[in-house]
């Protein structure tokens, strides 16, 4: 079975010119392409026998405001990437509280001398919730600052009476998404 080279090339005319006729190749140039990464920093997990040894309770019966805090090292603001291209920060806080009771989480990013750099405002976790909750986003233009910080500061703050019958946990975990800039 013969095929004309004519009817062929026809073919192979057609579909080509119709792939091509509206092409814009400049849009490459239109893209723009964000970096992000996430990373975990701290993380809280406790349940209602954890309490009176966390917050230095005596009677679960009096209303009182503690805290716990933990801390880790972050070299990452050492890297020249991160010094030079970094954007914005996005702190990501989320968990589950199944106490009775508010809790409250504050970020902090201290220097190498423990001088803070950059703090949160007071993210609440409300009793009997699950979900994320918010922090404000973190600008570098505008916190520059923040990029002096050699560890990062997480403290969980107990608002109110703890019922002692309860048998729920509280999970909080806390990161942070790092948004880069490529021009």
């Amino acid at each position: 079975m013969k095929i004309s080279y004519k009817i062929l090339f026809l073919i192979f005319s057609i579909c080509f010119s119709a792939c091509v006729k509206d092409l814009d190749f400049d849009q490459a140039e239109d893209i723009e392409l964000e970096p992000a990464i996430a990373i975990s920093l701290l993380n809280f997990d406790f349940g209602v026998s954890d309490i009176n040894s966390l917050f230095n309770l005596i009677d679960l019966s009096i209303p009182i405001v503690g805290e716990v805090t933990d801390e880790i090292v972050f070299s990452s603001f050492e890297d020249d990437f991160f010094q030079e291209d970094l954007d914005r920060i996005v702190p990501v806080i989320e968990g589950s509280n199944g106490f009775d009771v508010d809790f409250a989480i504050v970020l902090a990013f201290l220097d190498e001398f423990g001088n803070e750099m950059y703090s949160t405002e007071e993210v609440i976790i409300p009793a009997n919730s699950v979900g994320p909750y918010f922090a404000e986003e973190v600008v570098i233009l505008n916190n520059p600052d923040i990029l002096n910080s050699t560890k990062v500061v997480g403290t969980l703050i107990l608002q109110g009476v703890v019922n002692p019958s309860e048998g729920d946990r509280v999970v909080v975990n806390t990161g942070a998404i790092f948004h880069f800039s490529t021009n």
